[in-house]
């Protein structure tokens, strides 16, 4: 079910049945063994959720319709059907859970002629709805791409990588556990390869590369020799938060077999995380957060530099994500009373715009931005998701909390176990959490478009 796009649209399955449902076209040829001309009817274009016990689905009007014939669908094949003489229509009435909406179309000679695309929208105040978990304690951060999901083994004790078949989001299965460095923590995939690292090996390794081109089979590819605590890929080029070197590294990957030295960056503020977003490089440090231009990675260049004075320690910066636009800077701060805080860039300095939530007891670990929204893994509370289409006022709209509350106390401040990372730039949203696995997520957006077929 493909949920989200790069484009911030949404469409769901097209399961048989439904087609025979949405689509009760007359096919019968005319006297000449051709089909009758059909009107101008594309089918239905988006469906948003009213804020209650409705949907509003909407199209183009078509040439020569007379009428629309409405279908949603829910979960157990309850159908609720709606006629229409314009190109809306207004289903109420409807219980929470997950509808498949389709649309007809009605030419004025009675002829019916389906609309070509089925959406998938959910009522209900929470938007984030789990399909299936896999149960596997120490994992920390994780990526994707296609239906392979790699998770860093972490401070598990049997494997170091975990390689995850996710075709079917509802059935996961674990295809792959690799050893050989161990307290992996950071990993990235690119066209087939995995960039793991890790600030606590000991074999001294501080970037682990794989071939996952058969993602049953990993194969050993290099290795580099430090302490990364965290790493990003961006346009042929690794770029390393080096503990060792106290800056960020930046490797030539081209050929991920043969890394190479290409330049490093050292920072008086330290570092401790790196996102790589179209030629920029946001670096976040306990001591400020940096933005490097690296358009030219052998040459980079320092945008900005916003250095914090010694005192609360939730001031630092954890990791740092820009906006869909990159006119603003979402940030994690690792400590009690740690909120997702919204800071409004390119200026000379960062003006925060937002904190969020006013209160918290814990604190947000890593968050990631992808259109309208924000999605962060926040330890103890599991996983929220923020609507940030106005950055100075975001609102909750999703969340599920995948920590074991059962669970003894770690006793430190904050405590940091629970959900460690998300992944949210697939067909659906992926959850790492280091008590109770990995978790697979469908997100439906309060607007579900067609944009995406």
């Amino acid at each position: 079910m493909t949920l989200y796009s790069d484009t911030a649209s949404y469409h769901g399955p097209v399961t048989p049945w439904l087609l025979l449902l949405a689509c009760d076209t007359d096919t019968t040829l005319g006297e000449t063994g051709t089909q009758p001309p059909q009107p101008a009817f594309a089918g239905i274009e988006s469906v948003a959720w009213d804020g209650g016990d409705g949907l509003v689905a909407s199209w183009t009007d078509g040439v020569e319709v007379g009428q629309y014939t409405v279908r949603a669908v829910d979960a157990a094949g309850n159908t609720v059907t709606q006629f229409s003489e314009t190109a809306a229509s207004h289903l109420t009435g409807l219980a929470d859970g997950v509808y498949t909406i389709s649309v007809e179309a009605s030419a004025d000679d009675g002829e019916a002629y389906g609309g070509d695309v089925v959406l998938t929208q959910l009522v209900g105040e929470n938007r984030l709805v789990p399909l299936s978990q896999i149960a596997h304690p120490g994992f920390q951060d994780l990526w994707g791409e296609g239906d392979v999901v790699v998770a860093a083994g972490g401070r598990n004790q049997d494997a170091d990588l975990i390689v995850v078949d996710a075709s079917d989001p509802t059935a996961p299965m674990v295809v792959a556990q690799h050893e050989g460095v161990r307290e992996i923590r950071d990993v990235h995939l690119e066209d087939g390869v995995v960039y793991a690292a890790s600030d606590n090996s000991p074999a001294g390794v501080g970037v682990w590369i794989l071939d996952l081109s058969d993602p049953a089979d990993p194969v050993e590819l290099a290795r580099v020799p430090g302490a990364v605590h965290n790493l990003h890929y961006g346009d042929g080029h690794l770029y390393l938060a080096d503990l060792d070197a106290e800056a960020v590294t930046i490797l030539d990957v081209a050929d991920p077999s043969d890394p190479a030295w290409v330049a490093e960056w050292p920072l008086t503020l330290g570092v401790h995380d790196v996102t790589w977003v179209d030629g920029l490089l946001y670096v976040a440090s306990p001591g400020g957060l940096a933005i490097l231009d690296v358009t030219e990675p052998s040459d980079p260049v320092l945008v900005l530099e916003h250095t914090l004075m010694p005192g609360n320690p939730a001031d630092g910066f954890h990791n740092v994500w820009p906006s869909s636009d990159g006119t603003h800077l979402f940030t994690t701060h690792e400590a009690i009373g740690g909120a997702i805080k919204t800071w409004r860039f390119p200026y000379d300095v960062l003006e925060e715009v937002s904190a969020w939530p006013e209160d918290e007891p814990n604190c947000a670990h890593n968050v990631h931005v992808r259109g309208d929204h924000a999605f962060a893994a926040w330890y103890l509370e599991g996983v929220r998701v923020l609507d940030v289409s106005d950055p100075a006022a975001p609102v909750l709209i999703g969340s599920y909390d995948t920590f074991d509350e059962t669970a003894q106390r770690s006793g430190e401040f904050p405590d940091i176990r629970g959900a460690w990372g998300v992944w949210p730039y697939g067909e659906q949203v992926v959850v790492s959490d280091t008590e109770t696995g990995l978790w697979w997520f469908d997100f439906y957006p309060v607007t579900v478009t067609a944009d995406a077929r």
